[in-house]
């Protein structure tokens, strides 16, 4: 019909509808020649088969709605839910659905204390109640099923004895005690005669139902719902005894894990590779030489600048033998190569010995990096390399360790190659803490490096305004870790304004012992999580204003501002 005029779409839907439909469309009104149009037609029918929605009585049904007896407050809250689609709260949807909670739960102490909670939201009251119901739970399971026996007495108790009111028989649950310990031949538990759960049940099977037919078992689905137990038997197969749970209720049967492994169903087998291979030993290649990458890189320079020719730089004479070799070296390993001829740009040759006692060989090009041209990247930031660590507390222990490995095992192929070669020296794996970038990464969160820690706790005491600016600048740099740090540090700030003269005294040294205080406690932020939600709590004095990033009321970060 996609080919046809609107009319001839509007004959054929008045036909399919057949003869009742075209009564109803003979009772509507349509405005200019809209009646020849499929989607007027379509829209006027729409509002006669829909049904009209009576916002007060969805309302109504909202503002009574209370938690059923057994019903848990996830059925409780989902069916509020449910309803309040309906009531056009908008905007106080959450508020109205935290107020209903507390009027219409069913435990009147935990009626008490949610109204006890001046700050009450939504996501507390429910968390609330949650608990509430899983201490029950506990409790109820402790110590066991919850009986009361007390009947109450009448005057003639010889005449009521045997026979509760039917008032008590509504309100109280009666425990009748076996007089006999003959074991019931239809469940094999005891119980009073006339009172066995198995009887005029047909059994399709001789089983030898070797426990009672009661069971205290609370069976719960995957949704947290109860399911009723009826009793529990144990069915012998082959060597095994399997147990199963009778429910009241029309659930599709489920066959456990063990029941499963018994049955010969599934077949698991357990293994644990504890052969942890050194990388070294995996990349022998990558750890040896030096590598050479595969594609060349040509630096690209402006024109537009002119050329610096430096000057050549006095080399000691403690280095001066072992540097005749250093170059003829570099070139035999294809590292440099030399020029004979006139060149533009000559920039200072810089010596420095390492650790190992070898000489680091490279050049000053603080001219010629002005005049290259950079290609325009995003580096991540540190935060940006945090935020992706795996969460220890959020995952099982084996999954930051396999999902390390991996992106470990990726890295490595990755510079194998490209031709890039690794100083084993200087590689260590496996690590429970690595420093980076001036900060200290550990299972627990991220700490200041240690070598930070030692630097502000030797600093001296600044004698001028330069030296201030120093301190400021280097403490600057731990700022995330110091709660309010524009208010410790006012007092030393205030000396760097033109118009104040420097002059140290007690305010800024106790300010000074304040920030090497702080900063030795070895403060420590937890990693951020993007999943989960976070929380920032701000202050303000006439000093200045602070900040702190939080998730699970744990400090990610602190920020301050004059």
């Amino acid at each position: 019909m996609s080919g046809r005029e609107e009319k001839d779409k509007c004959s054929a839907f008045l036909y399919l509808i057949g003869q009742d439909g075209r009564g109803v469309f003979n009772t509507m009104t349509f405005d200019g020649d809209t009646r020849d149009k499929i989607e007027p037609l379509f829209t006027k029918f729409k509002e006669y088969c829909q049904p009209h929605e009576n916002t007060i009585v969805w309302r109504h049904k909202f503002n009574t709605k209370v938690q059923g007896k057994g019903e848990t407050i996830d059925q409780y809250v989902t069916e509020l839910r449910t309803i309040s689609k309906n009531c056009r709260f908008g905007l106080l949807t959450d508020e109205l659905i935290r107020d209903r909670i507390v009027c219409g739960v069913n435990s009147g102490k935990l009626k008490e204390r949610l109204l006890r909670d001046g700050e009450l939201t939504l996501i507390r009251a429910i968390t609330t109640c949650r608990a509430s119901e899983e201490s029950h739970h506990m409790m109820k399971n402790l110590h066991g099923e919850e009986v009361v026996a007390s009947v109450k007495k009448s005057r003639d108790y010889k005449k009521t004895s045997h026979k509760p009111t039917t008032q008590s028989s509504k309100q109280y649950k009666r425990v009748e005690t076996p007089r006999h310990s003959n074991l019931c031949g239809q469940c094999g538990g005891q119980h009073m005669k006339g009172n066995c759960q198995a009887f005029g049940k047909k059994c399709l099977k001789n089983y030898d139902l070797q426990s009672k037919w009661r069971s205290k078992v609370t069976l719960k689905s995957y949704t947290g719902d109860k399911i009723p137990v009826a009793g529990r038997c144990v069915i012998p197969y082959k060597d095994s005894q399997l147990k199963f749970y009778v429910t009241d209720s029309t659930h599709t049967p489920l066959l456990g894990f063990r029941s499963s492994q018994d049955l010969e169903v599934i077949k698991v087998e357990l293994t644990t590779n504890t052969e942890r291979k050194n990388p070294v030993d995996m990349y022998p290649k990558l750890f040896e030489g030096l590598g050479c990458l595969k594609e060349s890189y040509k630096i690209q320079i402006d024109e537009s600048v002119t050329p610096v020719v430096n000057a050549s730089r006095n080399v000691p004479a403690a280095l001066r033998d072992r540097l005749k070799d250093a170059p003829s070296e570099m070139e035999r390993d294809g590292i440099i190569e030399k020029v004979d001829q006139p060149t533009d740009w000559v920039s200072s040759l810089v010596v420095v010995e390492k650790p190992s006692g070898k000489l680091r060989v490279c050049l000053d090009p603080r001219y010629l990096d002005v005049a290259i041209k950079r290609e325009h990247y995003q580096l991540p930031t540190f935060e940006d390399i945090v935020s992706r660590i795996p969460m220890p507390s959020t995952s099982p222990n084996w999954m930051p360790i396999m999902d390390t490995g991996r992106n470990l095992q990726r890295a490595l192929d990755r510079c194998q190659e490209i031709g890039l070669t690794l100083n084993k020296e200087k590689c260590k794996f496996r690590q429970t803490e690595v420093s980076y970038i001036g900060h200290r990464l550990t299972q627990q969160g991220v700490h200041p490096d240690p070598s930070k820690i030692e630097a502000v706790k030797d600093m001296p005491q600044p004698i001028d305004k330069k030296g201030e600016e120093r301190l400021l600048g280097f403490v600057n740099y731990l700022s995330k870790f110091i709660l309010n740090m524009s208010t410790v540090t006012e007092p030393i700030r205030r000396l760097l304004k033109s118009d104040v003269e420097f002059e140290w005294t007690k305010p800024q040294e106790e300010a000074f012992k304040e920030i090497k205080k702080i900063i030795t406690r070895k403060p420590e932020l937890k990693y951020f999580d993007v999943k989960r939600p976070i929380t920032v709590s701000c202050d303000a004095s006439k000093s200045g204003l602070g900040a702190v990033l939080l998730q699970d009321d744990q400090p990610i970060a602190y920020a301050s501002r004059a």
